[in-house]
């Protein structure tokens, strides 16, 4: 039986927090990355997103490197979920990525350090399930309110990305 991306009991693409904190399982964790000539030790937390093509996946990591490996994205989010490591979020087809490093979002798009990475119509539903928004209803910011912290107002415009 295939497996399809909308059935709940055999997809593990997305990965979200259980009990614990999703840094304590993975923090020392090490990925073993074999290339042809050498293999690579990085630390998970190092690694911001993962790109998919065929059968070679494109860790991007924090310092701006890349390096290539040969396994699918669905197996590598499988293994990585075997070690309980819940900091990847699968949101493309071709992309996931480790939740750590998502600065921002516009709509569809999220910015994982200098890169906007698309989240697909698939995956979006998913994705917007383990995000808390926290704005206004009517999604504007607020005009001359005094912050119930200090005397300071907040700006007049809307900061939104």
């Amino acid at each position: 039986m295939k497996k399809t991306r909308n059935d709940k009991t055999t997809r593990n693409d997305n990965i979200g927090c259980k009990n614990h904190s999703c840094s304590e399982a993975c923090m020392f964790k090490l990925l073993e990355l074999r290339g042809v000539d050498e293999i690579k030790m990085v630390p998970i937390m190092d690694v911001a997103w993962i790109e998919a093509d065929d059968y070679c996946v494109f860790f991007h990591l924090i310092d701006g490197s890349v390096t290539c490996h040969t396994v699918r994205l669905g197996i590598f989010m499988e293994r990585v979920l075997k070690n309980e490591c819940l900091i990847f979020r699968r949101i493309h087809r071709s992309y996931a990525v480790n939740v750590k490093h998502i600065k921002g979002r516009i709509h569809n798009m999220l910015q994982v350090g200098n890169e906007l990475l698309t989240i697909s119509d698939s995956y979006l539903d998913d994705f917007n399930k383990d995000v808390i928004v926290v704005c206004n209803p009517d999604n504007k910011s607020p005009k001359n309110k005094k912050s119930p912290n200090n005397n300071s107002t907040f700006a007049s415009k809307d900061n939104s990305w």
